[in-house]
């Protein structure tokens, strides 16, 4: 059964039993499919608010984020994927808030987890890259990082989209993955063209993470700034 996030009852400190079970099969699994190098996993707070924010390339990146991230997360996942299996397999990863486009009621569920002191994790594009480099990024992120007064942590990987080619000649995947500074946005509110530089800021910190081929619209932004 699906275990449904409720950010008033749910306990972040530790992983439920499915969880910690799931993810050690993950991990198991993933030792003989993938080789994961992280650098800048010193900068990952281990208590408090955090809105995690990363590059989005692949289905696996939700397997990659929990064998890396070693707190308990929270994340957002589009409504198409509420339902079985896939639901069930979203549980056992980690606590989901499932949005639409546009889900205020979402983005303050979010908001709950965050004045809990916990992790929320998002891709600032809203989906899955096709073109394999950053699109541009929503200010949801910013408004969640502002009301919440929480801190944001970017976060870049790549190379799991590359799996089946390496799968096929039976060969474990490179994926790198990169985590950056915190970022703390200034307190108070932010008017439209506030929102756009910060959710900009973030988003060239994100693509700095990445080589030039996977920064798309801000390749240019992330070299010359």
């Amino acid at each position: 059964m699906t275990e449904r996030l409720n950010p008033s009852t749910t306990s972040y400190n530790q992983r439920s039993f499915p969880q910690r079970a799931f993810r050690w099969i993950i991990v198991a699994l993933f030792k003989l499919l993938v080789h994961i190098d992280v650098e800048g996993m010193e900068n990952f707070p281990q208590s408090g608010p955090l809105l995690l924010v990363s590059n989005h390339l692949d289905i696996l990146d939700a397997p990659i984020a929990l064998i890396f991230i070693p707190r308990r997360m929270t994340t957002f996942v589009k409504s198409k994927w509420k339902r079985p299996p896939f639901n069930w397999l979203m549980a056992c990863m980690g606590d989901v808030i499932y949005a639409n486009k546009a889900d205020h009621r979402a983005l303050e569920e979010g908001m709950k987890v965050l004045q809990s002191g916990h992790v929320l994790a998002l891709a600032p594009e809203g989906t899955r890259s096709r073109t394999g480099g950053l699109g541009k990024g929503q200010a949801g992120v910013v408004l969640l990082a502002l009301k919440a007064h929480a801190p944001i942590l970017p976060a870049a990987a790549h190379g799991q989209e590359q799996a089946m080619r390496y799968w096929k000649r039976f060969r474990r995947v490179p994926i790198q993955i990169r985590v950056g500074q915190l970022i703390e946005l200034p307190p108070g509110r932010a008017n439209r063209e506030q929102l756009e530089m910060y959710t900009q800021q973030i988003m060239i910190a994100i693509a700095r993470l990445l080589p030039s081929a996977y920064r798309g619209v801000y390749a240019e932004l992330a070299a010359s700034s």
